[in-house]
């Protein structure tokens, strides 16, 4: 996995210029780790590459979104009994779930298997 393009596909995603983005730097280090503990001995890297990068930049996104979400105020106007309110910022961490999400899926054969486990036991 490729830092440098991780960090370029979160500027794409978060729409920050490349100065701004450069503080969350960590975020996108953090999820290329996530990642790559997550990996399956022998997985492909090499010709997955594209798939592990854009999957550490959703990664990256989601951070961002929540970390960033909890900081913004929702935008609201009220009227007597009548209040109308806009969460954008809610919006745009379901948004980023999803495509972590589904980026996920994309690599989910490189992973390892920490499923349930079946195994034959004798009773003597």
């Amino acid at each position: 996995m490729n830092l440098e393009k991780i960090f370029d596909g979160f500027v794409l995603l978060t729409g920050l210029e490349c100065t701004e983005a450069a503080k969350w730097l960590p975020l996108c280090r953090t999820a290329m780790e996530e990642i790559n503990e997550r990996l399956a001995d022998g997985a492909d890297k090499e010709s997955n590459g594209i798939l592990l990068n854009s999957c550490a930049s959703a990664g990256a996104f989601l951070k961002y979104a929540i970390v960033t979400s909890s900081h913004s105020e929702s935008n609201s106007f009220s009227a007597g009994d009548v209040k109308i309110s806009k969460n954008s910022s809610s919006k745009l961490v379901e948004s980023a779930k999803l495509l972590y999400s589904e980026s996920l899926k994309c690599i989910s054969d490189l992973f390892r298997d920490n499923g349930f486990f079946f195994k034959e036991m004798s009773v003597q």
